[in-house]
């Protein structure tokens, strides 16, 4: 939660709002992955997903915009799998 770099009451009460959020949810994925059979740290799975990207790409005959997901590799696959979020197989417009 620190360092903080806010001087006013609201930022400050934001701030530490957002820290507990990110806590809160990080706790709940290390659960989740444990009760499914996958015991990582908040670390372990931070490494993990940290290479999945998204490529906006945009079509200039058109002005189409397309999000085009990074494929996921052998170590994010069953976090994904084990904590049920699917992914889109086509590409979606932005």
């Amino acid at each position: 939660m620190r360092p903080i770099y806010h001087w006013t009451p609201n930022r400050i009460r934001g701030h530490v709002a957002l820290c507990f959020m990110a806590y809160t949810l990080g706790k709940q994925c290390i659960e989740l992955l444990r009760r499914n059979g996958l015991t990582l740290s908040l670390e372990e799975i931070r490494y993990r997903l940290a290479s999945i990207a998204q490529h906006r790409i945009i079509d200039i005959s058109t002005s189409k915009r397309y999000l085009i997901p990074s494929a996921l590799n052998r170590e994010q696959i069953p976090i994904f799998k084990k904590l049920q979020i699917e992914r889109r197989s086509e590409p979606s417009l932005g």
